[in-house]
């Protein structure tokens, strides 16, 4: 942590135990500037582990990688969590929107297994992670962002975007929009006015 603007910088308590591994994806902050963290976690391998190198995957395990939410309602000084979403997925990208009532929205994109949806609810500080949602049609991009009229648009790494008028029960390729080749784990911001 900088409270000086990068000048110096104070090392913060770890997130989680240190029997897990993390690689954080994806941050958001809210309307209410609570921030909004998705890791990855998945059992630490190497010595005195389960786990003798990061490829090992043990057979009596359904899903060893699990997606979870950190949340910061003080500019990130202080963090609760993990609070696992994507229940039973293996899966180490998630995007999300915050919806107009305030609950979030994450999606599980095409590129992983049982593409979908998922609503995580929100009571003041209380967030509840609602069942995932299997999609019913469609591509299901891998950012995505919230229009003013609630339609969903979203891109995939291919250059390739999607859009969705039904908070991502159905998808459909955007036409004309045209990408620039290759974005490896794009981000997408709706920035008012209708521009992405």
């Amino acid at each position: 942590e900088s409270a000086d603007n990068g000048g110096t910088w104070k090392k913060m308590p770890p997130f989680h135990d240190d029997h897990f591994v993390s690689w954080p994806h994806r941050l958001r902050t809210l309307r209410d500037d609570t921030l909004v963290l998705c890791v990855p976690m998945r059992p630490k391998w190497g010595k005195d582990s389960d786990y003798p190198t990061r490829t090992a995957r043990r057979l009596d395990v359904n899903a060893d990688m699990q997606m979870n939410l950190f949340i910061s309602h003080d500019q990130g000084r202080t963090w609760s969590g993990p609070l696992p979403i994507l229940p039973g997925q293996n899966v180490s990208e998630t995007d999300f929107v915050e919806l107009p009532d305030g609950n979030l929205l994450f999606i599980h994109n095409s590129i992983f297994a049982n593409a979908g949806r998922q609503f995580v609810y929100r009571r003041g500080n209380v967030f509840t992670p609602g069942p995932l949602e299997h999609v019913h049609s469609g591509t299901v991009p891998e950012t995505v962002c919230l229009t003013d009229d609630s339609t969903l648009v979203g891109c995939m790494r291919a250059g390739s975007y999607y859009w969705s008028d039904d908070l991502g029960q159905n998808w459909q390729r955007l036409d004309g929009a045209k990408g620039n080749g290759e974005v490896y784990q794009p981000w997408m911001n709706y920035l008012g006015d209708g521009m992405v």
